[in-house]
C-alpha cells in the first residue's frame, strides 16, 4: 500500500528500511552494554555489581527512550526524525571513550554503586536516544501503511529490534571484543550510526533540500570520534595491553635496567603476578606457597593450578618436581598467549596451559591430582562465585587422591569484623575436608586484609608436617618460614554461614569488605 502521509518518502522504501532500521538500533544498544562492561571492568572488576549497574541504567534509558520516541513522532510524524536519532545517537557513542577520561579514579567509588554512576555518565544517553528509533519507526510505517496494520507494525519493527540486539550481543562477544579495542568499538560504532545518518539524508529527496544541519550533526559526530580516539595517557612501564571478554590486560616492565627488574601482568586493575626477568624469581609473597606441595606431597606425580596468575607458580613447580605433570586452567586464552610471550611459558614442556573454567576443568577431565592450587580471580579482590562454594569443593575433594592436598589462595581477614568471607569459605572447605590449617602472608595480624592460604586435604596434615620438620627443617629455612606464617583460628561464630550454589553473595560481601567512604 502507497503511503499518503507527506512525511514519508514514497513507497517501498519506508517498508524494508524502517524494520531494517529498526534492526540496527536494537544491535547498536547491545553492543554498547556489552562493550561498556568491558570499560567498566578495569575498575570495578567484572562482577555482579558492574552488570547490575550497567545492564539497570540501560533499562532505564531503554523506558525512557520508548516514551520519548513515541512524544516526539506524535508531535513531529516525520521521516527526519531517524536521521536526527541516528545523528546524535553516533556523537554521544563515539563520545564514550573520551568522556571516560573526564571521570575521577575508579578506586574513589563504591564498587557497589560506582558502576551506576559511570554508567549514568557514559551510557545512559547514548541508550536513550537510539532507544527512541524503535517507536518513531514503528509509527512511520504505520503511516506508511495508512494505519491500517498498526499492530503489525509494531509487532515488525519490534521483532526486528530484538533480532538486532541478539546479533549485536553475539557479534560483540564473538568477534568484537576479542579483535578489537574497546575504545575503537565505541568509536567506529559511532562513525557508523553518523555515516547512517547521512545515507538517510541522501534517500529522500526532500531531506536532500535541506541537509545542513544533519550534515553537520554528522561531522561533530566524526570530530567527536577523533576525540574520543586519542588514547589515555599510558603507564611508561606497559609493554602490552590489549581488552579481552575477560580482562584488560596488562604485562608491565618494572627497574629496567637494574639486576631486579621485573615483569608484572595486570588483569584490569589487579596485580595477579610477577617474575623477576634474569632469573624468573617470584616477586609477590602469596606466590611462594606453591611450595608446601614439598611438605605435603613430596612424591608429587601431578598438580593443577585453577588461575594462571603470572605462570610463576607452576613454572617453579615443574622445575621442583620435573617428571610431574602440571597443568594450569586459565579462561582467558589471551592470558595463556601472553604467558608465553612475556613469562616464560614456552621454557617449561611439563607445563601444560588449558584455556577453560576450572570448575568444569575438574568436573571433565576425569583426572586425579596430587596438588590442586585455587588461584582464580576476576580483579579487585573478587573471587569467581561458582569457585568458593560447599559444592565446588565437594567437586576439588572428588579430584584429588586419597592423600593429595588442595591450596587455596584468599584475599579476606581471617579475623575481626570483615572476616566474613573468611570464615564462609573455610566453612565450605571444612565440610568436604576434614583435615586444614591456615597461613597468611601478614598472620602477626590475623585481622589485616591479606593473602590467606587455605590447606586442606582428605588426610592428615600434622604427620606430615612433623616428618617434614624431622627430615628436612634445617636445609629449608624458605619452607619453614612459610610454614611459621601459620594462623591459629578460633572456632567459626556461625558454621552454618556457608556458600552454596544456590545461595551465594559472595560479592556482595567482597564489595562491602572494600568499600570506600
Amino acid at each position: 500500500m502507497t503511503a499518503t502521509n507527506p512525511h514519508i518518502p514514497s513507497e517501498p522504501l519506508p517498508v524494508w528500511l524502517l524494520r531494517l532500521l529498526g534492526f540496527f538500533s536494537g544491535s547498536a544498544v547491545m553492543i554498547v552494554e556489552f562493550a561498556g562492561n568491558r570499560l567498566l571492568s578495569p575498575g570495578f572488576g567484572n562482577s555482579l555489581y558492574t552488570w547490575t549497574g550497567l545492564i539497570g541504567v540501560i533499562l532505564v534509558a531503554l523506558s525512557f527512550g520508548d516514551y520519548l520516541g513515541g512524544r516526539l513522532v506524535d508531535r513531529h510524524p516525520k521521516f527526519s526524525l531517524l536521521p536526527w536519532m541516528f545523528g546524535l545517537g553516533g556523537l554521544l557513542t563515539a563520545a564514550v571513550p573520551g568522556l571516560l577520561k573526564l571521570f575521577p579514579a575508579f578506586d574513589r567509588l563504591n564498587l557497589v554503586t560506582g558502576p551506576i554512576y559511570v554508567s549514568l555518565g557514559l551510557f545512559f544517553l547514548p541508550g536513550l536516544v537510539l532507544a527512541t528509533i524503535t517507536p518513531v519507526s514503528i509509527r512511520l510505517l504505520s503511516f506508511a501503511r495508512s494505519d491500517e496494520h498498526i499492530g503489525q507494525a509494531a509487532g515488525t519493527v519490534g521483532m526486528a529490534a530484538a533480532l538486532g540486539s541478539f546479533a549485536g550481543t553475539l557479534a560483540t562477544s564473538y568477534f568484537l571484543i576479542p579483535h578489537f579495542g574497546v575504545r575503537q568499538i565505541f568509536v567506529v560504532l559511532g562513525v557508523a550510526l553518523c555515516l547512517l545518518a547521512v545515507l538517510l539524508v541522501l534517500l529522500d529527496a526532500r531531506l536532500r533540500r535541506k541537509p545542513a544541519k544533519l550534515l553537520a550533526l554528522a561531522l561533530a559526530g566524526l570530530g567527536t570520534a577523533a576525540w574520543s580516539s586519542q588514547p589515555p595517557p599510558r603507564d611508561d612501564a606497559e609493554v602490552f595491553v590489549k581488552d579481552t571478554f575477560y580482562h584488560r590486560i596488562a604485562v608491565l616492565e618494572v627497574g629496567m635496567g637494574t639486576p631486579n627488574a621485573a615483569r608484572i601482568l595486570k588483569l584490569d586493575s589487579t596485580q595477579e603476578g610477577a617474575q623477576v626477568i634474569a632469573t624468573g624469581e617470584l616477586m609477590f609473597q602469596y606466590q611462594h606457597y606453591w611450595r608446601l606441595a614439598e611438605v605435603f606431597c613430596p612424591r608429587l606425580e601431578s598438580a593443577v593450578f585453577l588461575g594462571a596468575g603470572a605462570f610463576g607458580m607452576p613454572e617453579h613447580l615443574s622445575r621442583r618436581f620435573p617428571e610431574a605433570r602440571v597443568k594450569v586452567v586459565e579462561i582467558d586464552p589471551e592470558v595463556i598467549a601472553v604467558g608465553r610471550r612475556f613469562f616464560r611459558l614456552d621454557e617449561f614442556p611439563k607445563v601444560e596451559a588449558i584455556a577453560a573454567d576450572a570448575r568444569r576443568y575438574l568436573r571433565t577431565s576425569g583426572e586425579t591430582f596430587d596438588f590442586i592450587f585455587g588461584d582464580a580471580y576476576n580483579g579487585v579482590q573478587f573471587v569467581p562465585p561458582h569457585l568458593v562454594t560447599r559444592e565446588f569443593f565437594g567437586e576439588v575433594r572428588g579430584q584429588l587422591k586419597p592423600d593429595g592436598v588442595f591450596v587455596m589462595n584468599l584475599i579476606a581477614s581471617a579475623q575481626g569484623k570483615d572476616s566474613e568471607l573468611f570464615w564462609r569459605v573455610m566453612n565450605g572447605v571444612s565440610a568436604a575436608f576434614p583435615h586444614t590449617l591456615l597461613c597468611g602472608v601478614n598472620s602477626n595480624d590475623p585481622s589485616h586484609n591479606q593473602n590467606l592460604i587455605i590447606v586442606a586435604s582428605a588426610a592428615p596434615l600434622e604427620p606430615r608436617i612433623a616428618e617434614w620438620r624431622r627430615t628436612q627443617q634445617v636445609s629449608r629455612p624458605d619452607l619453614a618460614r612459610l610454614l611459621g606464617s601459620r594462623i591459629d583460628t578460633v572456632i567459626s561464630p556461625d558454621p552454618s554461614a556457608i556458600f552454596t550454589d544456590d545461595h551465594n553473595p559472595v560479592e556482595y560481601i567482597v564489595a562491602r569488605q572494600l568499600r570506600v567512604h
